[in-house]
Order: C-alpha cells, then structure tokens, then sequence
C-alpha cells in the first residue's frame, strides 16, 4: 500500500439537483401568478374556490370512512340477524 496518496486535481463540491419551477408563484386554483406575501391564491374568489374544494374533499373523505364503518356494521350483524329469523320461522 502506498504511503502517500495523490491529492485530487479538481476540489470536490456537493451535487446539486436541478431546480425547475417558475421564477414566480402562481396561484392555486387559477393558475395565474399571484404576489410573494399571498399564501397559494392571487384574489378572495380564489381563496373562496380554494376553500370550498378543500370543504369538499373533506366531505368526501369523510363520507367514504362513515360508509366504510356502516358497511362493517352490517356485515357484523348479518349473522346474529340471520339466526334470530331462523328461529323466528320455527
């Protein structure tokens, strides 16, 4: 093994991802660029259309985990309810 080691040519610097976006913010629902100091809309309608689809995609979830949950209770009670007929008929 060599005891001294070759000092690199070139200093070695960190990698680096290239960046793609637009040089300016744009709004979350319409598109169009919007200021620095506003969040993700450029206008009250849009921060009103913004609100309303996230209002909506909360109702949604939502309703797909109370369904989900009456779905499991049906199937919990099919069996008990089956039996309780069964003896109903005899």
């Amino acid at each position: 093994m060599p005891a001294h080691l070759p000092e690199p040519q070139v200093q070695p610097q960190p990698e680096r991802a290239g960046v793609v976006g637009s040089p300016q913010p744009v709004c979350a629902v319409c598109g169009e660029p919007r200021e620095l100091r506003k969040r993700e809309a450029c206008s009250g309608r849009c921060r009103a259309a913004l609100s309303r689809r996230r209002r909506a995609l909360s109702q949604t979830t939502r309703d797909r985990e109370v369904l989900a949950a009456l779905d499991a209770i049906a199937r919990l009670v099919q069996g008990p309810l089956k039996r309780l007929q069964k003896e109903a008929a005899q």
